[in-house]
């Protein structure tokens, strides 16, 4: 007796699920370090965290995939229900990505003060232009903005807290009044 096996294909694969998956956190990655303007010294630090999400994100597609094909029947709604999955699992970790990549003091800074575009950009304050250093204090961390190159300016002292930056004395305080920041 001749039988031929009737049960639908597997579609999409782990494979293809996989590969969907870490092809959209890679351009989530991107997406995201583009908006958080992380300065050079978090670049590494970003892509070894980006990885890590990546992996995670494909580890939490294909068991989703897994899941999926062990649980629904018709190959239209696993499609459906494991894209959905896939979907969930790409956006969870590249929300870890980016709550991560927007607490870093040398991105904040470039978004709010000295970035392309940003009020301190033409100045002496310029992210390009300043050493930008942290150091722990009291109150949390510090971060120094030391402008480089000729003049007399005083360095720039902020204090890093949940909510970003805040000035942490009166002449940072008079320089942001200055430059409309």
């Amino acid at each position: 007796m001749n039988t031929t096996d009737a049960r639908p294909r597997e579609f999409p694969t782990m494979r293809l699920t996989s590969a969907v998956a870490a092809a959209a956190m890679i351009a989530s990655a991107a997406v995201v370090w583009q908006a958080a303007r992380l300065e050079s010294s978090a670049v590494i630090d970003f892509i070894a965290i980006a990885i890590t999400v990546t992996g995670i994100a494909v580890g939490g597609a294909a068991w989703a995939a897994w899941s999926v094909k062990r649980r629904v029947r018709t190959t239209a709604a696993r499609s459906l229900a494991t894209l959905a999955s896939t979907g969930v699992a790409v956006a969870v970790a590249a929300t870890t990505l980016f709550a991560w990549a927007h607490t870093d003091p040398h991105g904040q800074y470039a978004r709010n003060y000295g970035g392309a575009g940003a009020c301190l950009s033409g100045t002496p304050y310029a992210s390009e232009r300043a050493q930008l250093s942290e150091s722990p204090s009291v109150s949390g961390d510090r971060m120094k903005v030391t402008p480089q190159g000729a003049g007399a300016n005083e360095p720039l002292l902020f204090d890093g807290t949940k909510d970003g930056l805040t000035p942490a004395d009166s002449h940072t305080r008079e320089v942001l009044s200055r430059y409309a920041c």
